[in-house]
Parts: C-alpha cells; sequence; structure tokens
C-alpha cells in the first residue's frame, strides 16, 4: 500500500495538472517546491484524479453570475488590475477596506468578548510558555532556549516582553522577524513559507550557523517560483472579493 501523501504536495501536483503540464515538468516543477515525491507518486495522484472524474455521472452544475456572493464584472476586474500591477500591491485588508468587503478577523471575536479575552491571554501565555512547556519539554536546557512566536495582540503587549525579561527568557522581538500573515502582500503567500520548509531541512547551530544557512537557501531559491506568486495575486484578490471577505 502506497504512503500517504501530504495535502500541500497533492495539491501542488494537481494544480500543476490542471495547467496542462507533463508529468515530468509536474514532478521537476515539486523538485524546485521543495517537495520530496517521487514520479510515481505524481501519476498515481493523477490517474486518481481521472478516475474520480470518470465516476461522475454528469459534471456538477455551474452556478451563474447572478448567484455568487459578489459578482464579477470587467469594471470590478479593471479595478483589481490596476491595483495589483504594480511594484508594491496593495494588502489584503488594504483591498477589502477600498472595496467595503469584511474581514476575516472581524468576524471571529465578538466586541463584549474582546476585553476579557486580551485581558488574560498575555498572563496565560507567559506562564505557559516560562513556566511549563519550556522546562517540560528541554529540562536542564531552559537556559538554550529562545522564544519565537507570531504577532497576536497577547505576544506582542509590552507586559509580555517585560515578563520574559524578568524571567530572564530569551525571546525574538515582533520588530526583529519577518512577519508570517495573509496581510504581508504578496510574496508571504508562497516564498517565505516555502522558504522556511527549505530551511527545515538544515541543521545549523547558533545563530551565525542560522544565518549562513539562510543566506545559501535564499541563494538557491528559484526565482519563478517569486514570478508565479506575483502572477496570482490578482486571482487572490478577486476570490477574496467574490467571498467578502471570508
Amino acid at each position: 500500500m502506497p504512503a500517504p501523501i501530504d495535502s500541500e504536495a497533492r495539491g501542488a501536483i494537481l494544480a500543476h495538472h490542471q495547467n496542462g503540464q507533463s508529468h515530468r515538468k509536474i514532478f521537476d516543477a515539486l523538485f524546485d517546491l521543495g517537495f520530496s515525491v517521487s514520479k510515481s507518486t505524481v501519476t498515481r495522484v493523477i490517474t486518481e484524479l481521472e478516475r474520480e472524474k470518470r465516476g461522475i455521472f454528469k459534471p456538477a452544475k455551474k452556478l451563474g453570475s447572478q448567484c455568487l456572493w459578489y459578482k464579477r464584472t470587467k469594471d470590478l476586474i479593471k479595478k483589481v488590475d490596476a491595483a495589483t500591477n504594480v511594484d508594491n500591491p496593495p494588502t489584503l485588508n488594504q483591498m477589502a477596506e477600498r472595496s467595503v468587503v469584511p474581514r476575516c478577523d472581524e468576524h471571529l471575536l465578538r466586541p463584549t468578548d474582546q476585553q476579557s479575552q486580551f485581558s488574560v491571554l498575555p498572563q496565560q501565555y507567559c506562564e505557559a510558555n516560562s513556566g511549563k512547556n519550556v522546562p517540560r519539554l528541554y529540562p536542564g536546557e531552559e537556559h538554550k532556549v529562545i522564544l519565537h512566536f507570531d504577532s497576536a495582540s497577547s505576544h506582542t503587549k509590552p507586559a509580555v516582553y517585560s515578563y520574559f525579561k524578568s524571567k530572564k527568557v530569551k525571546y525574538i522581538g515582533k520588530e526583529d522577524w519577518m512577519a508570517n500573515s495573509p496581510d504581508h502582500s504578496p510574496m508571504d503567500f508562497g516564498p517565505n513559507g516555502i522558504f522556511k520548509k527549505l530551511m527545515f531541512k538544515k541543521k545549523p547551530k547558533g545563530i551565525p550557523g542560522l544565518q549562513r544557512a539562510a543566506r545559501q537557501v535564499w541563494k538557491e531559491f528559484p526565482l519563478n517560483v517569486c514570478r508565479n506568486v506575483m502572477k496570482s495575486w490578482r486571482g487572490r484578490v478577486i476570490q477574496m472579493l467574490d467571498v467578502k471577505g471570508f
């Protein structure tokens, strides 16, 4: 029985297959993206897809443009092209504000919940990391640990940094790391994630070793990946408008 394939690798195979690429070109493209899959795996995934297609009695009915949440019009596409075909395209949030489209984060919390949530989380975060998780995961080597967290407000409050400093916990501040968010347009959708995946294969020791590894990986990073991400940015913005930010 063949080993299960990663969902990201499967999605990449199907995306290249839909673009009409051969199995060989798909294999080469996935290798450039950092996916470790064999030619037989590429063939198997595509064969399974074709079998699923043949098993469908009739194609799914396509919805007309009037059924979409946000109707695509020529005027809208022109606006998207004008906004994204620039050196520094606007972020998703900026496009949402221009088009009066709600953003995802506005629907995650009710206004009445925000005060209690943001007042409790920083305390829980500090105690969990420095008081419980770090000693449990790295017994006897707590002094070697350097915390690196995302830009959530509960992680970057001054109280959090003050707590870590008082406990002599090493951490990487928000101003010292690259953002990883859909709001970081547009290269973070592809190159940053692929860059990190390639870095996982390295075994650097210490900060200087990590810096050398990062420079080497970026030097060998395929330029076509960056170009493909830029080309797909227009489609992402249109899709965001279609579903009203969800």
